[in-house]
């Protein structure tokens, strides 16, 4: 998110699910702005809210990235909106409760596997 506005890879960089597409439709109900384009990493170190889409567990808010607070850490007005949206759509209460996962810098060189 920036400015206000949601922006999303390109679906021909990424999977295109349920969860993406119900993510879209309460943007579109709230009026907010959904922009596709290729991001970057600079992209997301510019960001005010970054986010994640997945059935598992619906919307989830990025509070650093690569070691960088994205806007003030906390889930961002925009997350809480599309929360909030979804919330209504599906008809389920989504626990708002958070844990605040620390990151570990990883080496270039480290092996993720």
């Amino acid at each position: 998110v920036k400015n206000g506005k949601l922006y999303s890879p390109e679906p021909r960089n990424m999977l295109r699910g349920v969860s993406r597409d119900v993510t879209f439709q309460v943007a579109r109900a709230a009026g907010i702005e959904i922009i596709e384009v290729n991001l970057d990493r600079y992209d997301a170190l510019q960001a005010d809210e970054i986010m994640i889409s997945a059935t598992s567990f619906c919307l989830c808010h990025a509070a650093t990235f690569e070691g960088h607070v994205v806007g003030n850490g906390d889930p961002g007005p925009v997350f809480q909106r599309l929360l909030e949206g979804r919330k209504q759509l599906v008809g389920t209460d989504i626990p708002a409760a958070t844990q605040i996962i620390p990151s570990a810098p990883v080496s270039p060189t480290q092996n993720l596997m």
